[in-house]
C-alpha cells in the first residue's frame, strides 16, 4: 500500500484547513470516527420516507454524510440494490429515505450510528437552516456555496476561497507531491515559498523524477526553477537557498504575510540518520518561533 501521497496531503491538510485535517486523520486511522452504513430497516420507522435533510437532524451522536440507494439502474422492481454494486452517494435534500437504503454516518461506534431523536432537531427560534453544501442536481447553486470553483479549485473552507502564502522550510525527494496538493487546496494567486539547502539543479531533477521525465531522456525537461509555475494552475512556487536552521535565513521568508509554514523533514544525504533529521526539524520550529515574535505569521498555525 502506498500510503505516503496520503500522509502527505493530511499533513498539507492539517495546517490549511485544520477541522478538515483532524477529520481526515481519524477516519485514515483505527482510532476515533469511522465511517458506518447501517439500512434504514434498521433504524426506528420514522425515518422511512422522511427527506435527507430532515434525517441530517436526526442523529444525537453520528452525522448523517449521505444515502446509497437501494435501488439503481437496472435493478429489478421490488428487490434491493445489490449491496455491491457501485452506486452514487445522494446527497440530494429532498431525496426520501427507502426501506433498504444504507446510510453513511460518521460516528464514534456502530452503536452510535443507530442513536436517534424521536423527531428532527428544530432549529434555534429566529434562525433559518443553513443551505445544503451539495444541492440536487437539477438546482443551481451561488458560486459561493461550490465546494468545486470553475478553475478546479478545491474549496475546503472559507480561509482556502481567497489567496494564501504558504512556506514550507525544507525540501524532501517528494516536495513536488506537496506542491500538486497545495495547488489543488489553494486558490488562484496563491504562493509557496520553499527553503532549503538543497541546490535549485537538484530540485528541478527531483521535479523532473516527479514527471516521469529523467534529465537525459529525449523527453526530459531542461527547464529551470522559474519555470515550475507552468505546471501548476492556480499557486506560483518562489524558491529560496538557505539553512532551515539559521534564523538569518528564516527572516528573509515572508512570514509577516504567511498563513501557515509546513517544516518537512529533509535527509542531507541518502543514508542520513533519522535522528539527525528530525533533530534538525525540532530545531528549526525553534528557531521560527522566535523569528515569529518579530514578524507573526498572519494566521499562525
Amino acid at each position: 500500500v502506498v500510503a505516503r501521497t496520503a500522509v502527505n496531503r493530511i499533513l498539507v491538510l492539517r495546517a490549511l484547513v485544520t477541522d478538515v485535517g483532524y477529520c481526515y486523520l481519524q477516519l485514515a486511522s483505527f482510532k476515533g470516527h469511522e465511517l458506518y452504513t447501517p439500512k434504514v430497516q434498521a433504524l426506528p420507522s420514522e425515518l422511512l420516507g422522511m427527506s435527507f435533510s430532515l434525517a441530517c437532524r436526526m442523529f444525537d451522536k453520528a452525522v448523517l454524510v449521505g444515502i446509497k440507494p437501494s435501488r439503481v439502474k437496472g435493478a429489478m422492481q421490488g428487490f434491493p440494490g445489490n449491496g455491491s454494486s457501485l452506486q452514487a452517494i445522494v446527497m440530494d435534500p429532498a431525496y426520501q429515505l427507502q426501506r433498504y437504503d444504507e446510510l453513511v454516518l460518521l460516528a464514534s461506534s456502530f452503536h452510535d450510528s443507530l442513536s436517534v431523536y424521536s423527531e428532527p432537531l428544530p432549529f434555534n427560534k429566529g434562525t433559518k437552516p443553513a443551505p445544503p453544501l451539495v444541492g440536487p442536481a437539477s438546482q443551481h447553486a451561488d458560486d459561493e456555496l461550490k465546494m468545486v470553483a470553475p478553475d478546479g479549485h478545491l474549496r475546503l473552507s472559507p480561509e482556502t476561497a481567497s489567496p494564501m502564502v504558504v512556506i514550507l522550510v525544507g525540501c524532501p525527494w517528494d516536495f513536488p507531491n506537496f506542491l500538486t496538493s497545495l495547488d489543488i487546496f489553494l486558490a488562484q494567486g496563491s504562493e509557496v515559498h520553499i527553503l532549503s539547502e538543497r541546490p535549485l539543479e537538484e530540485r528541478v531533477d527531483l521535479y523532473c523524477k516527479h514527471l516521469e521525465h529523467p534529465q537525459g531522456t529525449e523527453e526530459s525537461w531542461h527547464g529551470t526553477v522559474e519555470d515550475f509555475d507552468r505546471f501548476f494552475h492556480r499557486i506560483s512556487v518562489i524558491h529560496h537557498v538557505g539553512s532551515t536552521t539559521f534564523k538569518s535565513s528564516l527572516t528573509r521568508l515572508p512570514l509577516a504575510m504567511a498563513h501557515c509554514v509546513i517544516i518537512l523533514a529533509e535527509r542531507r544525504f541518502e543514508n542520513e540518520d533519522p535522528t539527525a533529521v528530525d533533530s534538525r526539524s525540532l530545531t528549526s520550529a525553534i528557531a521560527l518561533r522566535g523569528v515569529q515574535h518579530q514578524q507573526p505569521l498572519v494566521a499562525p498555525q
